[in-house]
């Protein structure tokens, strides 16, 4: 009996006893079952050769020989022995398979059987891990066998390989992609991971890289470009230009404007005179495709950069200071599953490298700021009923971090979608370039033009100070430039139709995504056929010429969608009610299944609608990201409102169950609230946008604090006194700090008759006081005299 059949058999066995073990018990047993059984038939069906994208990481022992001097063969055995096995956990962590044992050394694969999306970065990831393992196996050596000096170097690279098949014990990869990962391995310093430039591609942005020199490889005609990689970057993001099948593109028709940034940065570092500069553009235009390319620009200068990121998010539009939170948050790798009193000392760590003097004290005015709770913080009493002077301090503070910083090292901030986001954070971060005129810091914002409808003058006016404001508008790809990304996307067709050539340029106007949104369909209906080798590809003329086009970049993602296997279509419609980020613990609780449809995500990922993130801001799940924010509105759109109504308000319950464990659920209040808004469910949509007024008050954002206390004002019903008098409370203070003298008389008045009919003295008491009255209410005597 084979092994598959043998697994089989288990499998029936299992399932037979649903009935007395139950279901719960049953699923978890056979989980790992059917996930080894898929992984046996992904084997067994591999055709006898065949050409793939594969990546190869070789590792060796530094200077086994040296060790092996004067010791026991057994002892050498035992310690070289116990090293590869150690060395080799991180790549089974990883998803890879350790192919061959050489003496001191190991070669393992990435992508067979079964490949993933991000095999070069799980390969990377595995080797840094590699490097770690060698550093505690090191320190042990020397306590238990005083040997010095143990270390290891590791080599990447990724590209095509021809195989046969693959076993447990053949190795059968072959081709030059693997010729270079060994020379990369020897060419690697002690203690370090060398990648080829293949490999760089697909990672970049995600690592910090030093450029090396580059390498004399057998079977290249030219030195071979290599990277050493020193370390992840904390909560890295990135757009991944994957194109189409997996193929990267180049970026086309941006030469003029990518320069016109190259000319900025260079001006912020030989000048220190801050910039400001703000992409804008039509949805798809390529905006996060440049500020890709420019962070990729940026990563191989010599110069050692700073990075601040942040994306603004439709849901987190009326929150203040959001996207200036983000911003840090993914700085210093603050997670959304983070203890409360963890998030504030990453916060405090992070700030306090470029703040001197009382640091502790300044973090904690940037924090409460920022949204994070500081209950006994001593620094804050002073401020507790002044939220304008929390905000001018505050903002002070991180104009002082940020040019203690950028005195020593330049530091650029980029971020995205800010059409999306909180006016507070506009105004801070316009605030902030501003007063740091002087420092290299350069600013990059992404906005499509409606950012203009609700700051008309943005990133356009003169700066008292001197800062420079410079604003880039990406028009659509001219003809040529289209023509050109086809050719780029359907590099694998040998012959290109004139007409296809037509078709997409007069069709996409222009657009890169409509572009190859238009062309993936054209893939999946068979218009452009694949061979089996994939190495070719060719267009069915009579499809072709037969072909109806979608006439808006709406229209193309709404057939894609509807193209979908019907799983596949319900989880992305899922996943677009929770918003364009989104985990698969949420998608799990919103199927009502015990294990997340990590399958189907997969696929979704392998077609490109969404992209999975290496490091998520909720422990414990996988976060995945919408490709395009238009991508997510087409399917929120699609979803019949009842549906989505109970999808929103399971949403809510699981942010509220996931955040509520670290004491931090309030800093999402407004998100929770807005979506059992869209639920129906009023009473708790108006506790929660009270939580978000209140919230706001004291973060120092009156303004937004009444919009949130009129929200819930909204949905609390007449009767519902209790609710009602919290919310109109928290109103009344608000207008007190706006000033709205006339409005404040009303909720003053509407508070009096609520104590009132409540029949509750003490708050009537406090009713009058609010009008400026000292009240009496002991005994008979319930006047209130001014």
């Amino acid at each position: 009996m084979t092994e598959i059949e043998k697994l089989e058999q288990a499998i029936a066995a299992m399932e037979a006893q649903r009935d007395t073990l139950g279901d719960g018990v049953v699923d978890a047993a056979l989980a790992p079952l059917r996930e080894k059984l898929g992984t046996l038939e992904a084997q067994h069906s591999l055709p006898e050769h065949q050409r793939k994208l594969l990546t190869i990481l070789f590792t060796d022992i530094v200077g086994s020989t040296q060790m092996s001097r004067g010791r026991d063969p057994e002892e050498i055995m035992e310690i070289m022995d116990g090293a590869l096995k150690s060395l080799a956990v991180p790549i089974e962590e990883h998803g890879g398979r350790v192919t061959r044992y050489m003496g001191d050394g190991f070669k393992a694969i990435f992508g067979l059987p079964v490949a993933h999306e991000n095999d070069p970065e799980l390969a990377v990831r595995a080797g840094l891990q590699i490097l770690d393992v060698a550093r505690g196996y090191a320190k042990k050596l020397e306590s238990e066998h005083q040997i010095h000096g143990f270390n290891v170097r590791v080599g990447i690279n990724t590209g095509l390989v021809v195989t046969g098949g693959f076993s447990e014990a053949e190795d059968t990869v072959m081709g030059l992609t693997v010729n270079l990962a060994a020379r990369l391995e020897s060419a690697a310093p002690p203690g370090g991971l060398l990648i080829s430039h293949q490999t760089y591609r697909f990672v970049h942005g995600v690592f910090d890289v030093q450029p090396m020199e580059p390498i004399i490889a057998k079977g290249f005609e030219k030195p071979v470009l290599s990277y050493l990689v020193e370390r992840d970057k904390p909560r890295a993001f990135r757009t991944i230009n994957r194109g189409v099948e997996g193929l990267e593109t180049s970026m086309v028709g941006r030469e003029l404007e990518f320069q016109q940034l190259l000319e900025i940065f260079t001006n912020t570092i030989q000048e220190s005179h801050s910039q400001f500069v703000t992409l804008v553009g039509d949805p798809g235009i390529g905006k996060s495709r440049l500020l890709d390319e420019f962070s990729n620009w940026i990563d191989l200068r010599p110069e050692r950069v700073r990075y601040f990121k942040g994306r603004a998010a439709p849901q987190m539009t009326g929150t203040p200071y959001s996207l200036l939170r983000d911003l840090f948050a993914y700085r210093f790798d603050i997670l959304d599953s983070d203890p409360a009193p963890v998030a504030r000392q990453k916060l405090e760590s992070g700030l306090s490298e470029f703040l001197d003097d009382e640091p502790q004290m300044k973090t904690q005015f940037i924090g409460s700021l920022l949204g994070y709770d500081l209950p006994d913080s001593p620094h804050l009493l002073s401020v507790q009923n002044d939220p304008g002077q929390l905000r001018e301090r505050a903002i002070f503070y991180l104009v002082q971090y940020l040019c203690s910083l950028t005195q020593q090292v330049p530091a650029v901030i980029f971020l995205e979608d800010i059409h999306y986001a909180d006016i507070p954070s506009l105004e801070a971060i316009s605030q902030l370039a501003s007063e740091c005129a002087g420092s290299r810091l350069m600013i990059v914002c992404l906005a499509r033009p409606v950012i203009f409808e609700a700051h008309p003058n943005w990133g356009r006016e003169p700066d008292e100070n001197g800062s420079t404001y410079t604003s880039i508008t990406l028009a659509p790809l001219t003809q040529q430039a289209s023509q050109q990304l086809v050719h780029e996307i359907l590099q694998k067709v040998e012959k290109l139709p004139q007409r296809l050539h037509k078709l997409v340029t007069a069709t996409c106007e222009g657009n890169p995504f409509y572009i190859e949104e238009l062309l993936k369909i054209l893939i999946e209906d068979g218009v452009i056929l694949k061979d089996t080798a994939g190495d070719v590809w060719r267009v069915d003329l009579d499809k072709l010429l037969n072909l109806r086009v979608p006439p808006t970049l709406t229209a193309v993602l709404q057939a894609r969608l509807d193209s979908l296997p019907l799983a596949e279509k319900i989880t992305l419609q899922q996943a677009a009610v929770v918003g364009r980020i989104f985990w698969d613990a949420i998608i799990q609780v919103l199927q009502g299944e015990t294990q997340p449809p990590t399958s189907v995500l997969r696929s979704i990922s392998q077609r490109e609608l969404i992209y999975p993130h290496p490091t998520p801001i909720i422990k414990g799940t996988y976060e995945f990201t919408f490709k395009n924010s238009l991508l997510r509105d087409v399917a929120y759109e699609t979803v019949l409102k009842r549906v989505r109504q109970a999808y929103h308000a399971q949403v809510a319950d699981w942010l509220v169950e996931a955040l509520q464990a670290n004491g931090r659920v309030d800093e999402y209040s407004a998100v929770i609230a807005e979506h059992y808004a869209l639920s129906g469910e009023t009473m708790p949509a108006a506790d929660w946008y009270t939580r978000a007024g209140e919230r706001a008050k004291a973060q120092g954002t009156p303004l937004e604090a009444r919009r949130f206390f009129d929200r819930a004002l909204e949905y609390i019903h007449p009767s519902d006194r209790e609710r009602r008098w919290r919310a109109l409370l928290g109103r009344d203070e608000v207008l007190g700090l706006l000033g709205e003298s006339e409005a404040r008389q009303q909720d003053d008045e509407a508070l009096i008759t609520l104590a009132r009919e409540m029949k509750d003295d003490n708050r009537l008491a406090e009713a009058y006081y609010r009008q400026g009255y000292y009240v009496n209410i002991s005994g008979d005597d319930r006047l209130a005299l001014k």
